[in-house]
């Protein structure tokens, strides 16, 4: 089923060291781009944001319930490990589509 204003989302990310392998951040930041282009910002650890295991982390996105809010969104980071190396942090995004509840297009 596709989603839809009103709906919630949980967008799985991954943190990697140079080799690849899952590493934990020590400092992270999620960055999420509404269907309007709104950047909002998400520091680690939050309730939205949290660590589920090794390198993985999950973003719980909740899509207002708005006509606004049906299109593309998407999400990245940057992320750095325990002695302040980069890590590469997966990216990613989803489509909001038209409303059955607000009746929308």
């Amino acid at each position: 089923m596709a989603l839809q204003p009103g709906d919630s989302r949980r967008v799985l990310f991954y943190t990697r060291d140079s080799s690849g392998a899952l590493t934990d951040a020590a400092t992270l930041h999620m960055y999420l781009r509404n269907a309007l282009g709104v950047w909002t910002t998400y520091n680690y650890p939050t309730t939205l944001l949290t660590k589920i295991d090794t390198g993985t982390y999950q973003l719980i996105v909740y899509i207002p319930n708005a006509a606004t809010s049906t299109g593309q969104w998407k999400y990245e980071g940057e992320a750095l490990d325990g002695s302040g190396n980069p890590l590469t942090v997966s990216v990613g995004g989803f489509e909001v589509g038209v409303s059955e509840r607000l009746g929308t297009a």
